[in-house]
């Protein structure tokens, strides 16, 4: 009987045992998620303050990139005169001869995916020069298809406008890619130039793809871009 009962309690104390580990368990687990989360945070911030002293100094020239836009073909340019239909207040600028600009589409592509609401507030320019091949755009179904001298070059699921190459002789925008923030006036007020990569160990695994996810997010929740 005394045995009985002694390996009653055993069982008894060891089942108590197992979910105490559980919660400890549970709550490190929690815990950890939370500092994560919290680094994860403080690192898109440092990005940001960054990427703001940046986007200052190409803010000062006022530049009004509107005037460049076209729509067409690169040999039958017409003018967009009518920018202010366009909703969008988030813009991709990028250039066909830019090797990061392609890494910075597919991160569009895959927030895009995993948020696809995100598409109505998104518009794609190309940058091309008159020595570039003819590029024209087709609209099917809910894609954009790009084509370079008549062959498909590109799909993508937000709209797509193309922009003169005498931008480059009037701004700082030389490089690519840039991405253009908008408030409600379509004033652009905060640029990301450039594709973030770092080699150091960071909280952000995809330095580029998180700060884009974070900072379009933010900017559409904030109003800036309402």
């Amino acid at each position: 009987m005394k045995a009985i009962l002694i390996l009653s309690f055993l069982n008894k104390y060891l089942k108590m045992k197992r979910t105490y580990l559980i919660v400890l368990l549970t709550l490190a687990t929690f815990n950890y998620v939370v500092s994560q989360d919290k680094n994860k945070e403080e690192s898109l911030w440092k990005w940001d303050e960054h990427l703001n002293s940046e986007s200052k100094e190409i803010l000062k020239e006022d530049l009004n990139f509107k005037t460049y836009l076209y729509e067409g073909t690169n040999l039958d340019r017409k003018p967009v005169d009518n920018f202010e239909e366009y909703p969008q207040k988030i813009i991709f600028y990028w250039s066909s001869d830019c090797r990061y600009c392609k890494k910075e589409l597919d991160d569009l592509e895959k927030i895009i995916s995993e948020q696809p609401y995100l598409k109505d507030s998104i518009l794609v320019i190309l940058r091309v020069d008159k020595q570039n091949k003819e590029w024209s755009l087709q609209k099917e179904n809910d894609f954009y298809t790009l084509y370079r001298n008549k062959k498909d070059f590109m799909r993508l699921p937000v709209p797509l406008l193309f922009l003169s190459e005498k931008i480059l002789d009037e701004s700082s925008l030389t490089g690519a890619p840039h991405t253009l923030f908008l408030n409600s006036k379509q004033e652009i007020e905060f640029i990301k130039s450039g594709y973030l990569a770092t080699s150091r160990k960071s909280e952000l695994e995809e330095v580029n793809y998180e700060f884009l996810k974070w900072k379009i997010n933010r900017h559409l929740r904030s109003g800036d871009g309402g």
